[in-house]
């Protein structure tokens, strides 16, 4: 790989590092899917909201008719 480009991959990698919302740029989501298919857990800066899908969702409707029971 081209020296000057390693370079930018590495100043671009830290820019990341220190500022994950970076990521939350529609651009990017090629690289988010990347990160995410060899297993990195993205913080959730690293989306917009609505971007991100959580795994699951927690449905917490039925919290109130515990209180009844």
């Amino acid at each position: 790989m081209d020296a000057k480009k390693l370079s930018e991959l590495k100043q671009f990698i830290e820019q990341c590092k220190a500022n994950p919302s970076i990521l939350s740029d529609p651009s990017l989501s090629f690289f988010r899917d990347y990160l995410e298919s060899v297993g990195c857990k993205l913080p959730q800066s690293a989306y917009k909201s609505g971007d991100h899908k959580p795994a699951y969702e927690v449905d917490d409707s039925d919290e109130d008719d515990m209180d009844e029971v």
